[in-house]
């Protein structure tokens, strides 16, 4: 996401906003800003991307996970406490995080919510690894609202894997599942957002390979716990909602019977956009 209001930003303004995030690796081909690598808000190395300008370290704020030049700090995001007692970083109410993100530096206008990942053409070629058709999933995440339990993982891959062939993504610390081809821990940034790029779902819960696949237009199936809807909403994935904030009340079967239907419908996603 913040890779694409950098790249809006600079289109509007033709500014270059200088940012520090952990994964550098996306913005390998940006022209169109400055990155520091940081890991818990410390600068640790510029990668420089066609400009010799170094920016100060005073140039830079931290804004939870995101951090823009002092100029454009991104104000309205805090932290809230849903049903299940988890801490998540979240926005105002009825407001989707790039929403936020783009009033934070100032864009206004009829502005699409879709984050966009451009990978090469060589990247292209990389990901498809099965005939049938590929669901890509994760079972795992930092937090529990955001980590699909491996029982309900493995059920649809059981009652699937006869139609579909499964490749599992994410960090190897994620509890692996059996049928699958197992690809944790293995994969960049961008070979995993090759493999989303190339499969024809993915299954998992909110988080980072949510808007990965959608940058990507990957569809997807979510599971979605812990978060208002609208913060990360994205036109033309399906949900499917647990009972309360907890995913451990997952059922498995919803989540075949939306993946099954999703598989149904087109490769594509509605235009969907907000006025700021």
């Amino acid at each position: 996401m913040l890779l694409t209001a950098a790249e809006l930003y600079y289109r509007k303004t033709g500014e270059k906003l200088t940012l520090m995030t952990k994964y550098a690796e996306f913005f390998q081909y940006a022209d169109f800003c400055y990155v520091l690598l940081g890991e818990h808000g410390y600068p640790l190395y510029l990668e420089r991307l066609e400009s010799r300008r170094r920016p100060k370290i005073d140039e830079i704020i931290t804004v939870g996970k995101f951090a823009l030049t002092t100029k454009f700090a991104v104000p309205g995001l805090g932290w809230h406490t849903n049903a299940a007692g988890n801490e998540s970083c979240g926005a105002p109410v009825g407001k989707h995080y790039l929403t936020v993100m783009y009033a934070s530096l100032g864009l206004t206008g009829d502005i699409e919510i879709a984050p966009r990942l451009e990978l090469t053409v060589a990247e292209k070629q990389f990901g498809r690894l099965s005939a049938k058709k590929q669901i890509a999933l994760m079972n795992g995440g930092k937090m529990k609202y955001k980590s699909l339990p491996t029982p309900v993982m493995q059920t649809i891959v059981n009652q699937l894997r006869e139609k579909y062939d499964f490749v599992q993504i994410g960090a190897r610390r994620d509890e692996p599942l059996t049928g699958v081809k197992n690809m944790q821990g293995q994969l960049t940034l961008r070979q995993t957002a090759a493999v989303l790029a190339n499969s024809d779902l993915f299954v998992g819960a909110i988080g980072g390979l949510m808007h990965l696949a959608r940058a990507v237009e990957c569809p997807a199936v979510i599971a979605y716990a812990g978060e208002p809807p609208e913060l990360c909403y994205y036109a033309g994935n399906a949900y499917v909602f647990p009972d309360g904030d907890l995913l451990s009340r997952l059922d498995p079967q919803a989540m075949i019977t939306a993946i099954e239907r999703r598989l149904t419908e087109p490769r594509e996603f509605p235009r969907q956009s907000a006025t700021i």
